[in-house]
């Protein structure tokens, strides 16, 4: 149950930060995003059967980075911005997953 509530949180945030970039105080929204990114990296994901998350995570970041979506008429912006919010949440993700699975790998 926790990690849809983490996993939620990451889409509100996406979402919030995508439409509305800065409207939190001091840029708190994006190191959010990458802390329950990091969260939902160690507690969520099996670390020892990462393939899946991790071509999820490649396949977004490869489309944020396209801007894939900004062709779409009239909310292609928005809606590149909060895949672009994602991505980063995404990629705070494999590298909690990378690092989960160093951290067993050299405890043996």
């Amino acid at each position: 149950m926790e990690n849809r509530i983490i996993f939620g949180l990451i889409a509100i945030a996406a979402i919030v930060e995508g439409l509305a970039a800065g409207s939190v105080p001091m840029n708190l929204l994006p190191l959010g995003l990458v802390v329950l990114g990091l969260v939902y990296g160690v507690r969520g994901v099996d670390a020892e059967d990462p393939a899946g998350v991790l071509s999820v995570v490649i396949a977004t970041a490869v489309a944020a980075d396209a801007n894939v979506l900004s062709n779409i008429q009239v909310i292609g912006g928005h809606l590149d911005s909060i895949l672009d919010q994602l991505a980063v949440a995404y990629l705070a993700i494999a590298a909690a997953v990378v690092s989960v699975r160093v951290i067993n790998r050299v405890k043996g």
